[in-house]
């Protein structure tokens, strides 16, 4: 089985909401969790928040940022010897909600449930991740953190899919964040893309936080995009139901193809 892990980053304040995480198969996974918490237990690391180690705070308190520089690399050196690659979905939420008036869609529509569902989309359009799922017995499932306010929606897009294609999806589930480390890599993803996303590339931060996510996560296959407008009309005699054209950046700001599974 192949497990995703995902989270979201972004508040009610941001003009970005990000939905990132890594792919793998389960006992990968399994590997990780047990070499991360070992790698944790000997600096008495009970777990990972991304912001605390970015702002230097709680038990990063008496940490230079070198040392979390260091520890950031020591990380994901671990997650790149267990994981496939990293996935980013962003949505510009301002434009996601402009169009959701002009086109009509279902108002429990979340630009976070927007995110899942073409990040599935960009998943099982992956040579590799798709040969994996030609196997028999072999599905993807996806585990994401608990506790955002359109879990709904994440999860009735999901189910959407996976009764599209039984065979090929598993389950979702939504769990605290603390319970798994691969969540809390997840974590670190979600957060960095969105924040340089949001950032104006001027921003004199800017550079110092691209080179610290850049060094951490140092030759590790990541697809980042991000979604910047939304297009399109109801599918005959559906109201509400699109299929949506987009524009994609990747980080560095280059415009990217895309396409999406059917709604």
């Amino acid at each position: 089985m192949l497990t995703c892990y995902l989270d979201d980053s972004g508040n009610d304040q941001d003009p970005i909401v990000t939905l990132a995480g890594y792919v793998s198969p389960e006992q990968n996974w399994r590997d990780f969790e047990t070499e991360a918490r070992a790698a944790f237990d000997i600096i008495n690391l009970p777990y990972l928040h991304t912001m605390d180690l970015h702002g230097l705070r709680r038990e990063f308190a008496d940490w230079t940022r070198a040392d979390a520089a260091k520890f950031a690399k020591l990380f994901h050196g671990i997650l790149d010897q267990h994981v496939y690659a990293g996935f980013e979905f962003s949505v510009v939420k301002s434009t996601f909600e402009a169009r959701k008036t002009d086109y009509d869609v279902e108002h429990q529509s979340s630009p976070v449930g927007f995110c899942l569902h073409d990040l599935v989309s960009r998943l099982v359009r992956d040579e590799k991740i798709r040969a994996c799922l030609n196997s028999p017995e072999v599905n993807l499932s996806f585990v994401i953190e608990s506790g955002n306010k359109n879990e709904g929606d994440m999860r009735r897009r999901f189910n959407n899919i996976q009764k599209q294609d039984p065979d090929r999806f598993g389950s979702i589930s939504f769990v605290p964040k603390q319970a798994r480390i691969a969540l809390q890599a997840a974590g670190f993803l979600a957060y960095f893309c969105r924040r340089l996303r949001t950032k104006n590339r001027a921003h004199p931060r800017y550079k110092d936080e691209m080179a610290f996510f850049t060094s951490a996560t140092n030759n590790m296959l990541q697809y980042p995009f991000l979604a910047t407008d939304f297009m399109g009309r109801p599918a005959t005699g559906t109201a509400g139901v699109f299929q949506w054209s987009r524009t994609f950046l990747d980080l560095a700001g280059t415009a990217c193809e895309a396409r999406s599974i059917p709604r």
